[in-house]
């Protein structure tokens, strides 16, 4: 599992903002209820309580977030991200893992459903690709070769 110091907060953050349309095209935000709203509070409250689990994270997803408005090249960017800071738990794979839980939102935006997640990056991105190709070589692409987004912006 991922050791909570480890995770980068800024990453994650600046990935929800560049995934949100923003209230302007979609209305008034309703956290629980939109995918990336969700994935904000989860962030905030594995900072709180310094947890990498958030149980029952998982299973509060709202996968029925039709009123969401995101730019879908940032959602799968931000599935790189995410697959960064995966630590490849295997079969200590954790579905309320915090990692797990933003991939998921993020998965939702861009396939409609979540995916099953392994535990490992390569084996996610050799399955993604069988299904999606066209996607998965976009994600693999981030994955392999971008660095931290946040730290572009302050260079």
């Amino acid at each position: 599992m991922a050791n909570s110091k480890e995770f980068d907060f800024m990453k994650m953050f600046y990935d929800i903002r560049q995934v949100c349309m923003g209230e302007e095209v979609c209305g008034a935000c309703t956290d629980m209820d939109c995918l990336v709203g969700y994935a904000r509070q989860c962030i905030k409250k594995k900072k709180k309580n310094d947890t990498d689990n958030l149980p029952g994270g998982h299973a509060n997803i709202p996968l029925c977030d039709t009123k969401g408005s995101y730019d879908m090249n940032f959602a799968m960017e931000a599935i790189a991200h995410t697959l960064q800071q995966c630590k490849s738990c295997k079969d200590f794979h954790n579905v309320d893992c915090l990692v797990n839980i933003i991939r998921s939102c993020y998965e939702v935006i861009v396939f409609g459903e979540e995916r099953e997640y392994p535990g490992s990056a390569f084996v996610y991105l050799s399955k993604l690709s069988a299904e999606h190709p066209e996607i998965a070589a976009y994600i693999s692409e981030i994955y392999r070769n971008h660095g931290n987004p946040v730290d572009e912006l302050l260079k």
